[in-house]
């Protein structure tokens, strides 16, 4: 048995769980609060997983970022920008992996000046990623977390990551100001370049890529789910047209 003491406070925890460190481990953490004591914890959350092969400009964003995050001494904020399956997902996990870093997952609108401090007390360099920032901060609590941002309540390196489907819904302060934001990346259509390699990798019939890119710039925002349903339906019926795939599929030109 370990006893902890916290203030006037003496905690009995058995020994197997107690596992007391300088630093935290490259793992993935989520931040979570106490709502009886209202102090902030973290809890482990399942590692992030990379595809066998990525695509795209997604490599060549990452290592220009990380080579510019661990060249200088404080922080580096990346905001990423799209809807679901336009890539920026892939990006800030990528980010995530390569930096070997520890990963905080901030998915709740914490703002207080507690949490702003608990960031502040983490010294060692890590990754802060606010996952959906638009829908889980509003208007003000984006506000309120501007001086995270500034560095003002921080310490050490940090790489603060933000995704968002709606970057129309981020806060002005938040654009076009490199010294808290910078880079700023927005994700839309697939690119050529991307739909040209995933279908040289996956598509059994080749002769097909040029009808297959037509139909991306056809339709709006088409994503990587669209690109993999499309390409799965093609090699599972060779038989049919791209035209009978697209009849039933979800898949619709403007």
């Amino acid at each position: 048995m370990k006893f902890f003491k916290d203030g006037d406070v003496w905690s009995l925890i058995p020994s197997e769980r107690v596992d007391v460190r300088d630093e935290l481990p490259s793992r993935v953490f989520s931040f979570c609060k106490n709502k009886m004591s209202g102090e902030y914890y973290l809890e482990e959350a399942k590692p992030f997983q990379l595809p066998a092969v990525i695509y795209g400009k997604v490599s060549h964003y990452g290592s220009r970022i990380l080579t510019s995050f661990k060249s200088e001494n404080g922080q580096t904020g990346v905001l990423l920008s799209g809807e679901k399956g336009s890539g920026k997902s892939l990006l800030a996990k990528y980010l995530a992996v390569n930096s070997g870093l520890p990963v905080l997952i901030v998915n709740s609108a914490f703002c207080d000046d507690l949490f702003l401090r608990t960031v502040q007390g983490i010294t060692q360099p890590v990754v802060i990623l606010f996952d959906e920032f638009e829908k889980v901060y509003d208007g003000s609590e984006q506000f309120k977390i501007l001086t995270l941002f500034d560095g003002l309540y921080n310490s050490g390196k940090k790489l603060l990551i933000l995704t968002c489907n709606s970057l129309h819904k981020v806060n002005d302060f938040f654009l076009n100001r490199p010294a808290r934001i910078r880079y700023s990346i927005a994700f839309s259509s697939l690119e050529v370049s991307f739909i040209e390699e995933y279908c040289k990798d996956r598509l059994n019939d080749k002769k097909l890529i040029p009808e297959i890119i037509n139909i991306s710039l056809a339709c709006y925002n088409f994503n990587f789910d669209m690109l993999q349903a499309l390409v799965s339906e093609l090699n599972a019926w060779p038989e049919y047209s791209v035209d009978d795939i697209l009849e039933i599929l979800n898949v619709k030109t403007i």
